[in-house]
């Protein structure tokens, strides 16, 4: 899955949510417009704006129960830097 898959669908407004005591803008994505389940929840620095951490959950709402994807490794590869778990 990725941000520019033929089935994804970008909602419209950054929310801004706080993460273990740091504040992250935030984008839902959902990929198949049929059955928008589960909700995922794309976590950005606010600074430099690198992708920081993913949540899906099946619920309406990023408050909702889920879980989290933590991206903690960072990798240059041929110019750009890729995260990782």
């Amino acid at each position: 899955m990725k941000l520019f898959d033929p089935r994804t669908i970008i909602g419209d407004s950054i929310l801004e949510r706080e993460y273990n005591g740091l504040s992250y803008d935030v984008i839902e994505v959902n990929y198949d417009p049929i059955d928008q389940n589960p909700y995922w929840y794309f976590y950005f620095d606010k600074g430099d704006h690198s992708l920081q951490l993913c949540k899906f959950t099946k619920d309406v709402g990023e408050d909702g129960p889920g879980e989290y994807i933590i991206f903690s490794d960072e990798k240059e590869v041929q110019g750009m830097k890729l995260k990782g778990k």
